[in-house]
């Protein structure tokens, strides 16, 4: 099914990209990076809920990135902000902590397969919010232009990552 539905979803993709098809095959190259790179932090993240609670998980990894990447920041840049990308910023940092505090607690909560069943309806979460803005402000943001094929296709991946982290019902032992 997850087969099928790639293969769906990509099929109207790649048939419009024409000479630029090499360029969108490395794009989904680093999807796939990023793909395994989520299921090792996923399974790494899990292991360190043994030693510390999710909210000392999330300060060692907040904290070690704010040090990584301060050597790279450019806090002048703030003062060149419009309200409105202020708004932005402090949304995407309140969602951020959020999104990755529940991540974390969930993991503490629950097997990292049920975690990872909640986690696929992600990509098509983030499609149907693209539309609805892409609709409210068309001047700000690009269209997505997806076919109804690409919709199908991009369901049946979710759908079959779902069935493969949720696998079959556990039996209560007896």
């Amino acid at each position: 099914m997850l087969v099928i539905g790639i293969g769906t979803f990509f099929a109207s993709q790649l048939a419009a990209l024409g000479r630029e098809i090499d360029v969108y095959l490395v794009g989904v190259a680093w999807i796939g990076v990023a793909a395994l790179t989520w299921a090792i932090y996923g399974l790494a993240q899990k292991q360190l809920l043994q030693a510390l609670s999710s909210q000392g998980v999330m300060l060692c990894i907040f904290a070690g990135c704010a040090i990584c990447f301060i050597p790279f920041a450019s806090p002048a840049k703030f003062a060149s902000l419009s309200p409105w990308s202020w708004g932005v910023l402090l949304f995407c940092a309140a969602n951020t902590l959020v999104a990755y505090g529940a991540f974390a607690a969930a993991l503490e909560h629950w097997e990292a397969s049920r975690v990872s069943a909640v986690l696929a309806l992600t990509p098509l979460a983030t499609l149907a919010f693209a539309r609805v803005v892409t609709r409210i402000a068309p001047e700000q943001f690009a269209s997505e232009h997806l076919s109804g094929a690409s919709w199908v296709g991009a369901a049946l991946v979710v759908f079959g990552s779902l069935l493969t982290a949720l696998g079959h019902a556990r039996r209560p032992a007896t």
